[in-house]
C-alpha cells in the first residue's frame, strides 16, 4: 500500500454487538465513498420477523460542496 493511501479496515471483538459492528462497517464504507459523492444511509428495522437484526440500506448522492460552502464552516 502506498504511503498516501489510508488503509480502510474495521475490527471488533467476538462479543461485540452485531448492531455496533454493522454500524462501524457502514461508517468506514461511507468514508471510502465520500469522495465519489455517494452515501449509504441506514436504519435498524425494529420489526421482529425471521432475523435478530435487519439493517435497511439506501443509496444517496451527496451534494457537491463549493468553495463558497466550505468557507461557511
Amino acid at each position: 500500500m502506498s504511503k498516501d493511501k489510508k488503509g480502510n479496515w474495521v475490527a471488533w471483538s467476538y462479543d461485540s454487538s452485531p448492531r455496533d459492528t454493522a454500524e462501524s462497517i457502514l461508517q468506514e464504507v461511507n468514508f471510502m465513498l465520500k469522495d465519489k459523492g455517494i452515501f449509504i444511509s441506514s436504519y435498524l428495522d425494529g420489526e421482529q420477523e425471521d432475523w435478530d437484526y435487519k439493517l435497511e440500506l439506501e443509496l444517496d448522492f451527496l451534494k457537491k460542496e463549493t468553495k463558497k460552502d466550505e468557507n461557511k464552516n
